[in-house]
């Protein structure tokens, strides 16, 4: 095993030991050590931070580092399809320098063979002949298209990774230059239908907003996520990256900071973070996306007092005001973990004092887009204060988009073109001025830069100047006097941000427009009291 493997697997009470060279990978299933020295030194399941697919029974079963698949995923799918590409979309992505198994795979080294493995396994639990997902090798490798999307973004640049780490060099080949991104290469519909209705190409604004996602760890796996959160995800930003971000904000005047995840307070540094944002001169107004449960996770308990005394505004997600609707989408039980978390805050002050807003987010539990925000607005408001004594500021409804989580669920379901086809019959031109990516700027885990959350989950970071177009940005690369009037990066899901009344972080974009919009399309928008 290479000492950089070793340093990135194992627990820091364990740094100094794996400085010795020698040590092996135990490929035994029936064993919990994972690593041993000829000497007599071992370090065992304990002893390391990610959980080794070859030693688990239980989901989540690893089989990719790199990209977040695991066994449950590959049964997923098969039982929807009948087949499985997993091991064609990493090769992709290997092809296209994506990956880092060296430092991110316990075993040190590629993980196709243990895909192509598990796979073989799951189709033959659910009875599907093993030849429709054949074992890829680098001839089939090179065949394969891109991705448009990778599940974890490329780490190249990043404080965290030495440049200088490849893996599966075989797949990639020798060539330096590779091939920007499919979006960046060819046009696409949303940037036609802009051309169409006499919008040039979207440009960024001032700065209003921060927006930091912290990563894709969370204790939930919510049906419509769009960024694939769960409580299995190991992306978490580091101290480190947090220090780099908040001194470059601090050379900036960017009045407001939104944090995101997954759950941004389940990473172990969130109280850091903001602490060291509310020391900032200026101060920053910050506001965290909560999904209300996180209060009641071992070592979170006293995180809604300390929200409070940081005077951080809330920003909760609450799918419906009905427990059946809640639970369907977010997890059994989450409903009401949610409820006693308002009831908790509103004790504290939230919704009440104007130092400590509270407002709550509704998205669609289907391929619908959302009703009119006023209306919702009013209905939460009823409902929650008649029901449960509950008051809030805001309700911000959001359209769910068309991408990781969601998407699959689209297709699993034959409705993805459906869906596609309501969002671009629902282009509403009056939106676009609006539009979060002109006055937000958003950070991923690693401190890449994205126009938006959602050009985040597609890897579709910002690049260098057209001398460099291949470098990838971070943050501490970015001159803050040079982001006014950037072209923005688009894509097809841009659609459902334009749709009916719009869609941005603070919800609504328009008050009218989805009604009309949506009947003008001959589709229905989603009211949470008719489902």
């Amino acid at each position: 095993m290479e000492t950089k493997t070793l340093k990135q697997m194992v627990q820091a009470r364990h740094l100094e030991l794996v400085n010795k060279p020698g040590f092996l990978f135990c490929r035994s299933v029936d064993c919990d050590m994972v690593y041993f020295h000829p000497d007599g030194d071992s370090l065992r399941k304990s002893d390391v931070r990610v959980r080794v697919g070859l030693k688990e029974t239980e989901d989540p079963v690893p089989i990719c580092y790199c990209f977040g698949f695991t066994e449950a995923m590959a049964v997923e799918e098969i039982r929807a399809t009948g087949m499985c590409a997993i091991p064609q979309r990493i090769t992709a992505e290997v092809k296209a320098g994506n990956c880092a198994c060296e430092i991110r795979n316990p075993q040190g080294s590629c993980c196709l063979g243990n895909v192509n493995a598990a796979v073989k396994k799951a189709m033959a639990s659910v009875h599907v002949i093993p030849a429709t997902c054949p074992p890829i090798g680098r001839r089939e490798a090179e065949s394969q298209p891109p991705l448009p999307f990778a599940l974890v973004p490329p780490r190249t640049g990043g404080p965290d990774l030495d440049e200088s780490s490849t893996a599966c060099t075989r797949l990639r080949g020798n060539d330096k230059k590779k091939e920007s991104p499919e979006w960046s290469r060819t046009m696409n519909r949303f940037d036609e239908t802009l051309r169409t209705h006499g919008v040039g190409q979207l440009r960024r604004g001032r700065v209003e907003i921060l927006q930091i996602n912290v990563g894709k760890l969370c204790n939930l796996t919510c049906a419509h996520c769009h960024v694939n959160a769960g409580p299995g995800r190991k992306e978490v930003m580091t101290r480190a990256t947090i220090d780099r971000i908040v001194d470059w904000l601090g050379r900036t005047d960017i009045p407001n900071v939104d944090l995101t995840g997954g759950a941004p307070e389940i990473i172990p540094d969130f109280r850091h973070l903001v602490e060291r944002i509310k020391a900032l001169t200026p101060g920053r107004h910050i506001s965290d996306r909560c999904n209300l449960t996180i209060f009641y996770e071992p070592g979170h308990e006293d995180l809604p007092d300390f929200l409070a005394q940081h005077e951080i505004e809330v920003i909760a997600s609450l799918p419906c005001y009905s427990a059946k609707n809640v639970d369907a989408q977010r997890g059994n039980h989450v409903f009401e973990k949610s409820i006693r978390a308002l009831r908790r805050l509103n004790e504290l002050g939230y919704g009440a004092l104007a130092n400590l807003p509270l407002h709550l987010v509704y998205n669609p539990l289907g391929a619908f887009l959302p009703g009119p925000q006023a209306e919702l607005d009013a209905d939460y408001h009823r409902e929650l204060q008649d029901h449960f004594g509950i008051v809030f500021n805001r309700l911000y409804t959001i359209t769910n988009m068309p991408i990781a989580r969601f998407a699959a669920w689209l297709r699993r379901e034959g409705r993805y073109d459906e869906y596609m086809r309501l969002l671009v019959d629902s282009f509403n031109p009056a939106n676009v001025d609006g539009l979060m990516c002109r006055n937000t700027l958003n950070i991923g885990w690693r401190g890449e830069v994205y126009d938006c959350d959602f050009n985040q989950m597609l890897d579709m970071q910002w690049r260098a100047a057209d001398s460099e177009p291949d470098r990838r940005l971070y943050v501490w690369d970015v001159d803050p006097a040079e982001i006014e009037n950037r072209p923005i990066l688009t894509g097809e899901h841009c659609f459902g941000c334009t749709a009916g009344c719009g869609s941005s972080c603070t919800g609504a974009l328009a008050e009218t427009a989805g009604v009309s919009a949506n009947e003008q399309a001959g589709q229905k928008t989603f009211h949470p009291s008719l489902h």
